[in-house]
């Protein structure tokens, strides 16, 4: 890796650890989209490209069950929290960054492509409001569908994970490579989340 790299990747990674902590808000959705992650780093490992210990995936996805049995009801019995999501987000972006070296694409990337899209367009939409994007808010998509439109959590979480699956099946199926699957996965789910956030605008004058 060149050296001009290092800081890129390093913000990367700070950046993907914050937005699992930020996305973890709602019974459901850090157990959930890890569970995708996981299974899809699994199948690539299983029957694409051998790129760690499938061990070392295994235990992730048992872990992840567990606590989901736990936490994916109405009235959860437990939660992730600070330590839970960073956790589990150092453990996927493990198995993200080894199967990137392993494959020299950056296509796999794009399998935290919603959470991405969420806490990038989200930061920006502060910024615009100005407000001060290291405190506390309410902006968040899965946030507005659960206090304005009162969407079950399970519902919402359910929703995460089965876009960010069907991105990954997609890539995978498909051979994209990282600009097909910016064009033709990541940009049909922004414009969907632009739409969304901006029909519960308009709905509920929530900002």
């Amino acid at each position: 890796m060149p050296i001009w790299l290092l800081p890129i990747v390093f913000i990367f990674i700070i950046g993907v650890l914050n937005a699992y902590n930020f996305m973890d808000g709602i019974n459901g959705i850090t157990g959930v989209y890890s569970l995708v992650m996981l299974l899809t780093f699994y199948y690539i490992n299983q029957y694409g490209v051998t790129f760690t210990d499938v061990n070392f995936i295994i235990y992730p996805v048992l872990a992840s069950l567990v606590f989901l049995f736990f936490n994916f009801r109405k009235k959860a019995k437990c939660f992730a929290g600070d330590v839970g999501s960073m956790s589990i987000a150092f453990w996927v972006l493990a198995l993200l960054g080894l199967l990137v070296v392993k494959t020299q694409e950056l296509t796999y990337l794009l399998f935290i492509g919603v959470y991405g899209i969420e806490v990038i367009f989200t930061i920006i939409q502060r910024i615009k409001l100005k407000e001060n994007i290291f405190e506390a808010h309410r902006h968040h998509l899965y946030q507005l569908l659960v206090n304005k439109m009162k969407w079950s959590h399970l519902l919402v979480s359910t929703m995460y994970g089965v876009i960010q699956l069907l991105i990954n099946f997609s890539i995978i199926y498909w051979k994209l490579n990282f600009v097909e699957g910016i064009l033709y996965l990541i940009f049909p789910t922004l414009i969907m989340y632009v739409l969304a956030k901006f029909y519960i605008f308009k709905t509920t004058e929530t900002y």
